[in-house]
């Protein structure tokens, strides 16, 4: 009865974040040095019991985030201004390498369905990316859920919005 301890690994930094990978025995793990500043990104398969790979996000050491992950892809948020998470670009990462697969700018990422990643662009439009080709859909509205689905990401406010100013005035009274 009970769990049973399955295999362990180490990492040189703190741990951040872990995601489950869908429908694939995959882990995405966040981590991060504060007084480097600096962040990785690794990848474990607690069937094999091996981490697949360990490294660095392209292009940015710090201010970005793991979104979500899925059997093909880790989503990676770029937060474009460290004071503003609203402006945003997307990486998809191969869940098996740490490859680029490919890279949206001015994305603001909201979920996964299928083989589709939902959000905004820069001007707040819907829109669709392909998460196999990374081919963007202009004006593409999600598909009506007829089931109950939990968020896995923080809820964002967009800057400027009533929301946003609230929050953002209680993070600076409340540091």
């Amino acid at each position: 009865s009970g769990l049973q301890h399955n295999f362990q690994h180490t990492f040189d930094n703190t741990v951040w974040k872990i995601l489950a990978a869908t429908d694939v025995p995959l882990l995405v793990i966040e981590t991060r040095d504060e007084t480097k500043h600096a962040a990785g990104i690794g990848v474990l398969d607690y069937k094999q019991q091996k981490l697949l790979w360990q490294g660095n996000v392209p292009d940015e050491r710090w201010w970005f985030a793991v979104a979500g992950a899925t059997a093909q892809a880790v989503m990676v948020r770029i937060y474009v201004q460290a004071d503003n998470p609203a402006v945003q670009h997307l990486l998809a990462l191969d869940i098996h390498t740490g490859s680029l697969l490919w890279r949206a700018d001015n994305f603001l990422f909201t979920h996964i369905h299928e083989h589709m990643v939902y959000g905004n662009d820069e001007n707040f439009e819907s829109c669709a990316i392909d998460m196999l080709t990374g081919k963007r859909i202009k004006k593409h509205t999600p598909p009506v859920m007829t089931e109950n689905i939990s968020l896995h990401t923080p809820f964002q406010y967009h800057a400027g919005s009533d929301n946003f100013n609230t929050v953002a005035q209680y993070l600076h009274t409340h540091k």
